[in-house]
């Protein structure tokens, strides 16, 4: 046997384990996925692909989770994208709130999220959706979601100084209050959204 045969046959045992070790990591995987439950799965904004659903294709992180660049609170992620761009649900869940009535550029201090749609997952975590266009078709109060479905397009709604999605999570644990320690990380949630 030469050397050139010696090399193919270590570089194709060296295959095949490699192959066996994906193909029983997979295996284990898709058994802990169904340990879990659905609903869990759902509920973490996991399964069906939604872990690679970024809500704003193209989209940059302007402002991260949980402090803005100066150090003051942010309790959310911001993602910059022209006026427009299409925003889908990172996650499964059911609207429980949408407003869609807030001009561009209005700062209204009355309504800091602007035009904003709420979605409540399985286990009453909501993800906010906020500073959003008006839109035409927005989604409706009680309809299903799943991750990918279109909610909105990017604005300058509430109290916001460019074009962008804020995505903020709160959780029925601590009331559904936002302030410091409070918020989760929204990409824990949406795993599309870690750069």
């Amino acid at each position: 046997m030469s050397t050139l045969d010696g090399i193919i046959n270590l570089t194709n045992a060296y295959i095949r384990k490699l192959i066996e070790i994906v193909q029983n990591t997979d295996v284990s995987h898709a058994q802990k996925m169904d340990a879990i439950g659905k609903e869990d799965i759902a509920a973490k904004g996991l399964g069906q692909g939604s872990p690679s659903v970024n809500p704003v294709d193209g989209g940059w992180i302007s402002a991260g989770w949980p402090n803005y660049s100066d150090d003051s609170y942010h309790g959310g992620i911001d993602i910059a994208a022209p006026k427009g761009t299409p925003i889908v649900s990172g996650t499964y869940g059911t609207v429980v709130r949408v407003v869609n009535n807030v001009p561009d550029n209005s700062g209204s201090p009355g309504n800091p999220y602007g035009n904003h749609v709420i979605i409540e997952m399985s286990d009453g975590t909501r993800i906010i959706y906020a500073h959003m266009e008006q839109s035409g078709n927005p989604p409706n109060v009680g309809d299903k979601i799943k991750p990918g479905d279109r909610i909105g397009g990017v604005g300058n709604t509430g109290n916001s100084d460019g074009n962008h999605v804020h995505i903020e999570i709160r959780t029925p644990q601590n009331n559904y209050e936002h302030g410091s320690g409070k918020n989760p990380n929204p990409a824990d949630y949406m795993p599309g959204l870690k750069p």
